[in-house]
């Protein structure tokens, strides 16, 4: 692997993997101090053992996307996720989590949350990272781990160069940016569509 895939060995099997420029997918993020005064929605990945539950706070206005992530840990239950996010006083504002734990979405609504599933399919990963891409991209200073997968977060090596296939590494903020946004678009579509049919009937 490290002779043929060289981006692959790096960000897998290295302690200290350096990030390579070539193949990283988000590189040109804009560092900001605080989030502007927009309306938020948020966005879950869930984790325990070896991964880290990450709640990230975000915005959308005008192509400009705004992320802070609220909470990077292991070992959290869904009370202790429930309960982290209550503690950022929010209530209503939709977030969208991991739909691959169904279970733990429906615990954290009994906490009454607005737990939503995150469109999840065979190739939702690629159409969240080219939604996020074709955005322009804000991050919070003290978003510390969302700015250090973007160092390292990288697409997949091929033969002439990098292939459209992300590496699942470095990437659990990622997911939980990539569930809000994309998943807030393809409502929004939904919702474009239903428009357009009320409006011709």
């Amino acid at each position: 692997i490290k002779r043929t895939q060289p981006g692959v060995f790096q960000s897998l099997y290295q302690q200290d993997p350096r990030p390579n420029e070539e193949y990283q997918i988000f590189p040109n993020w804009i560092i900001i101090d605080e989030m502007p005064d927009l309306e938020p929605f948020y966005g879950l990945d869930f984790g325990y053992s070896n991964d880290p539950s990450v709640f990230s706070k975000l915005m959308e206005h005008n192509g400009n996307g705004y992320v802070q992530t609220l909470f990077y840990r292991k070992k959290m239950t869904n009370d202790m996720i429930a309960a982290q996010i209550k503690k950022h006083g929010i209530r209503n504002e939709p977030i969208y989590a991991d739909s691959a734990e169904p279970k733990s979405i429906e615990e954290l609504r009994r906490h009454g949350l607005n737990v939503i599933p995150a469109v999840k399919g065979p190739d939702s990963i690629l159409a969240g990272i080219l939604h996020l891409q074709g955005m322009r991209m804000h991050v919070t200073r003290d978003s510390i781990h969302s700015i250090e997968e973007n160092k390292y977060y990288q697409w997949m090596p091929g033969p002439d160069g990098p292939i459209n296939k992300a590496i699942d590494a470095w990437n659990h903020c990622k997911d939980s940016e990539r569930y809000g946004f994309y998943t807030r678009f393809l409502e929004g579509r939904q919702a474009a569509a239903l428009f357009s049919q009320d409006d011709f009937y």
